[in-house]
């Protein structure tokens, strides 16, 4: 079974895109556009090392990017697919500094696999996993926990956008089906 990773990525230091993004700050939710949303802690090379060393199965990396690329990365490299926004995302919905728009149109990006793994360069594999962590007879291994959701104070974009989510796996997945 062919198992791809994808992995968004930001350059929040990019000028350029500094600028592209500034043009639509406006309309963004205000706890939604802040620096720290696009930090670069420069983890990205520990992150390929992970892979290589504890996922060498992987079939190919997606690297999704706005279209800078880290000074570091081996844009030749066999396993390694660049993809910029405009590659998937419908020109209706570009430019965008979301990442939930991204995660809408990830099923988009051509050569994707069926079976794929979706990181952030924050979560690392600490040691050797086999494919059949995450997927086992062609189906993903998952789990289900009920966790109370509790909205008090100010409710902000992110507080939504977990119930907004909530209700929609609700829609689809019964919850005894779903966890058993």
């Amino acid at each position: 079974m062919d198992i791809d990773i994808i992995i968004p990525w930001v350059d929040g230091s990019d000028s350029e895109w500094q600028n592209a993004k500034n043009q639509y700050v406006h309309a963004m939710v205000p706890d939604s556009c802040g620096e720290n949303r696009y930090r670069d802690w420069e983890l990205l090379p520990y992150w390929f090392r992970a892979i290589e060393k504890c996922m060498p199965w992987v079939r190919t990396i997606h690297f999704v990017t706005w279209g800078h690329i880290p000074s570091f990365l081996n844009t030749q490299a066999e396993h390694l697919h660049i993809v910029k926004h405009e590659d998937f995302i419908p020109a209706e919905f570009l430019p965008t500094f979301s990442s939930h728009v991204i995660e809408l149109n990830l099923h988009r990006i051509s050569g994707l696999s069926d079976h794929f793994v979706y990181f952030n360069d924050d979560q690392f594999p600490l040691r050797v996993m086999e494919p059949e962590r995450f997927f086992r007879n062609g189906l993903p291994c998952t789990c289900g926990r009920e966790v109370p959701l509790e909205l008090s104070g100010a409710i902000g974009v992110w507080q939504h956008a977990i119930v907004n989510d909530l209700g929609l796996v609700n829609a689809h997945f019964p919850k005894r089906a779903a966890v058993k």
